[in-house]
């Protein structure tokens, strides 16, 4: 009845709730709250950092698993097939972003820590390093990201697209803010 996984490599055994089963809760998602959840993960699914997208999986999956159990006919599924969202530009091959530098960069964002990067600029064949790097933002504009960061000892903003990066490695030094950014 209840998904729990044990580990039985030693004594006492280590019990526990396995990762891929649906969330336990008492109530069922509501119908408002499962189409949310399912256009969160259509549409905004690039403007989480990576390790909340990682937690919010479990809600993901109750939800698909919500709508599943709903008659096909239904509203709330027949919307799902009617909204879509559709970059105001011509449509690009999507670039590959390594997930791991993503992780990275989206960490030290959210914790304002200085970044190291590799980055390979377009149309050169060697990957630059840049030591410090101070993340500002991150800006998605459908499919490409771009950091909006500084560089040490400069202080105009610049803009790095995350496809081209090639390594990213947080330091632990804080970052530094663009006065009225």
């Amino acid at each position: 009845m209840f998904p729990l996984v044990v580990d039985d490599r030693d004594k006492p055994f280590g019990w526990g709730w396995n990762h891929d089963s649906p969330n336990f809760d008492l109530s069922d998602l509501s119908v408002p709250e499962a189409l949310t959840f399912a256009l969160v993960e259509q549409h905004l699914d690039k403007s989480f950092p990576p390790a909340t997208l990682d937690a919010l999986q479990l809600w993901f999956k109750s939800a698909r698993q919500a709508l599943r159990e709903m008659d096909t006919g239904a509203q709330t599924n027949i919307w799902l097939c009617k909204v879509r969202t559709i970059a105001p530009m011509q449509a690009l091959l999507v670039p590959q972003v390594d997930a791991q530098c993503q992780r990275e960069v989206y960490d030290a964002l959210m914790r304002d820590r200085q970044l190291k990067l590799s980055y390979k600029k377009r149309d050169v064949k060697t990957v630059l390093v840049y030591e410090s790097v101070h993340p500002l933002a991150v800006i998605q504009r459908r499919p490409l990201i771009y950091l909006v960061c500084l560089f040490a000892g400069y202080d105009d903003v610049r803009m790095l697209a995350m496809h081209r990066m090639q390594a990213a490695e947080m330091q632990y030094l804080p970052s530094r803010k663009k006065t009225g950014f």
